[in-house]
């Protein structure tokens, strides 16, 4: 009985391409090392659905980061392509690269969020500061501000917008940064993430390396729970 095949797809047109190709590899090395699959590994750009469709792989692995490859126009692609694929689906994936609407979802699930505004350029904002100015639609921490005073907001603004057409502005939220993931339905070990300047931005993720993460941090009592 021949083995199933996964092609690994990595890089995209996005911003985040780089780490996508660096993650990619670290998928294909673990389906390679589970020994269960054939494994094929795949850099692309932004192929079109009938050159997807003449990809090899009984399965598509997409390791994209950024809209074109989470936010719904690679899933549109696969699925007129016919090709099954790991991951959510077209609409999940619009809704969840947008961060505007996954607040709005959050909302109504009765989960609390910082209060937020979307932005174009020349928009008033109504929020004081210190608030967090990010892509609405994008995801790493690329372009991230957190702007203390107006002077801050200002500029953060006029340097995002030279890139960009919305912006999400959040107010700033202060705390310690605790992440669960969840897996086969399974919650995995508490993780603490402390960046070295309190800003867990790009460079803190990808570049430098003194960003700790700290494995059952210490909680007050009940939080783990």
């Amino acid at each position: 009985m021949s083995r199933t095949s996964v092609l690994v797809l990595k890089g995209g047109p996005d911003a985040e391409r780089e780490v996508s190709l660096r993650s990619g590899g670290r998928v294909a090395q673990a389906l390679r090392d589970d020994g269960t699959f054939d494994v094929i590994e795949l850099a692309i750009d932004a192929p079109t659905a009938d050159e997807l469709a003449q990809l090899q792989g009984d399965v598509v692995f997409p390791v994209l980061h950024g809209p074109w490859g989470e936010g719904g126009p690679l899933q549109e692609l696969l699925e007129a392509a016919g090709r099954p694929f790991v991951g959510c689906g077209l609409n999940a994936a619009r809704i969840a690269m947008d961060k505007a609407a996954t607040k709005t979802i959050a909302a109504r699930a009765g989960v609390p969020t910082p209060r937020a505004r979307v932005l174009r350029r020349g928009d008033e904002l109504d929020l004081e500061p210190p608030v967090v100015i990010k892509p609405s639609n994008d995801g790493s921490s690329v372009d991230l501000f957190v702007c203390k005073d107006r002077a801050e907001l200002d500029r953060a603004l006029a340097t995002a917008f030279t890139r960009r057409e919305l912006m999400l502005a959040e107010e700033f939220i202060t705390g310690r940064e605790i992440t669960v993931g969840w897996l086969n339905g399974r919650a995995l070990p508490i993780v603490e993430i402390v960046p070295a300047d309190g800003l867990y931005d790009y460079e803190a993720k990808y570049v430098r390396k003194d960003t700790r993460y700290v494995l059952d941090p210490e909680l007050p009592a009940g939080v783990a729970e």
